[in-house]
């Protein structure tokens, strides 16, 4: 990745980037390749730091938020200019969005809804496909302005949930008493 670009969390300094970013999804989600944003939600998820930029100078080439749900925390709107892809930059910004995830929410299981391009990335960093029906009525919320979910749930979204790593200390054996 260049080094001339900077991944940083949104905040309200960076919300006059929602215009740009609602231009650049719509054509995506015309193609059902993700869902539709208004201006004022991405205004919203950026200056409530649910979101990571990716920034070179002042223009921002690639977006990612967290939704906040009950029980989960969703990354979702994934996207990078077209003339910055294939260069690590979706990568860089999964990364930090599953780090501020982490970090801010950790009460609360971390999941996306991938198409057959994003899964195979989202596989490198620990996400699992999830049975759609395990997931709570809730989560499914946002799919109501889907062109699919009529066919729900054999809509072409796949739900993915990060899988935990687990850390086990290694324990030292007990030393006999009297030694």
């Amino acid at each position: 990745m260049n080094r001339n670009i900077k991944i940083v969390t949104g905040n309200a300094l960076h919300s006059h980037f929602s215009k740009n970013w609602e231009k650049m999804i719509d054509p995506e989600a015309k193609k059902n390749k993700m869902l539709k944003w208004n201006e004022a939600d991405l205004k919203k998820a950026i200056s409530d730091s649910n979101s990571v930029l990716a920034l070179v100078g002042e223009e921002a080439v690639g977006f990612v938020c967290l939704i906040l749900r009950q029980k989960y925390v969703e990354i979702c709107a994934l996207i990078v200019t077209p003339e910055h892809r294939k260069r690590g930059i979706g990568m860089a910004l999964m990364e930090k969005a599953i780090s501020l995830a982490k970090e801010e929410h950790s009460d609360k299981s971390i999941i996306l809804f991938s198409n057959e391009i994003s899964s195979r990335m989202c596989e490198k960093f620990g996400f699992v496909i999830a049975d759609k029906k395990s997931l709570n009525i809730e989560t499914w919320k946002a799919c109501d302005v889907c062109p699919e979910h009529k066919n729900f749930p054999d809509c072409r979204c796949q739900p993915m949930m990060l899988v935990p790593t687990i850390n086990i200390k290694q324990r030292h054996p007990a030393k006999p008493e009297g030694n």
